[in-house]
C-alpha cells in the first residue's frame, strides 16, 4: 500500500509572538516553535505547511485556518489554555471541530489537545517551547507514522540507569529532558538535564532522550534502572 505524504498545517498563536529577526519590543518573544516543528514533522516523512502567526483575534485566527487550504493535519501551537485571550480551541470548535480529547496528564504539556474537523485532524500542542518539542514526540510522531501506514511503534522504550536521584512525579506522568550514554562494558546510563523548564530549550541542546516516570509513582534513586524515550541516537 502507498500512502501519500500529509500535509501538516503549523498556525503559531500569540500577539507577543514576532518573526526570527524581528527587533524585539517590551513583551515580545521570538516565534520558534514552527520551525523546530517543521524540522521534525519533514523527518519524520510529512510536509509541514508554514501558516504564520496568528494574533489573539477570532477572526484572524479563523481566516489563516483558511488560508490553510486542503491539509490532513492541523497543529495550532499555543492559544488554547485558559487565559482570556486564549481563543485557538473556541474557533475550531465554532468551525465544526469534535473534540477527541482535551488536556492530559502528562508534564510539561497539559493543555494538548485532539480532534477532527472535516476530513483533517486537529493536533493542539503547547505554546510553551519545551512543552511543544515534547509533545510533539509524545502525540505528534506516533499520530504521523499512523497517517504514513508505518506499523512499526514511533517511541520504542529502553532502559538505563539513572546516575542521579529523581522525585515522584506526582499525578501527571513526565518526560524529563536527559542525556543516555553506552560504557564500555555495554550499560546504558542516563542523565537528567539540570533545568526542566517548559519554557526553555537548552536542554534539549544537550539531550538525546526523555527519561519517562509515570504518574503516581515513587522516587527514584541514583543506580536504579528506568525508562528512556530515545529522541536522537544514543
Amino acid at each position: 500500500t502507498v500512502y501519500k505524504r500529509p500535509k501538516v498545517a503549523l498556525i503559531a498563536n500569540g500577539d507577543e509572538l514576532v518573526k526570527p529577526g524581528s527587533e524585539l519590543k517590551s513583551g515580545q518573544i521570538i516565534s520558534s516553535n514552527a520551525y523546530a516543528l517543521s524540522a521534525l514533522i519533514k523527518a519524520w516523512g510529512a510536509e509541514p505547511v508554514d501558516a504564520g502567526i496568528s494574533i489573539d483575534d477570532p477572526a484572524a485566527i479563523r481566516q489563516q485556518i483558511h488560508e490553510c487550504g486542503d491539509v490532513d493535519l492541523f497543529v495550532p501551537v499555543g492559544g488554547a489554555s485558559v487565559g482570556d485571550r486564549d481563543y485557538m480551541r473556541t474557533v475550531f470548535a465554532e468551525m465544526g471541530y469534535t473534540k477527541i480529547f482535551e488536556k492530559v496528564a502528562v508534564k510539561p504539556g497539559k493543555p494538548v489537545w485532539f480532534g477532527q474537523m472535516d476530513s483533517a485532524l486537529v493536533l493542539g500542542l503547547p505554546g510553551n517551547p519545551a512543552s511543544a518539542l515534547v509533545c510533539a514526540q509524545i502525540f505528534l510522531k506516533p499520530l504521523l507514522f499512523a497517517l504514513l501506514g508505518d506499523q512499526a511503534p514511533a517511541n520504542t522504550p529502553h532502559f538505563a540507569r539513572t546516575t542521579t536521584s529523581l522525585n515522584a512525579p506526582g499525578w501527571r506522568t513526565s518526560f524529563i529532558r536527559a542525556f543516555a550514554y553506552i560504557d564500555q562494558s555495554g550499560c546504558v546510563h542516563v542523565t537528567r538535564a539540570d533545568n526542566q523548564d517548559s519554557s526553555l530549550l537548552t536542554p534539549f541542546r544537550n539531550s538525546n532522550c526523555f527519561i519517562r516516570q509515570d504518574a503516581d509513582t515513587a522516587s527514584i534513586a541514583a543506580g536504579e534502572l528506568v525508562e528512556i524515550v530515545p529522541i536522537k541516537p544514543i
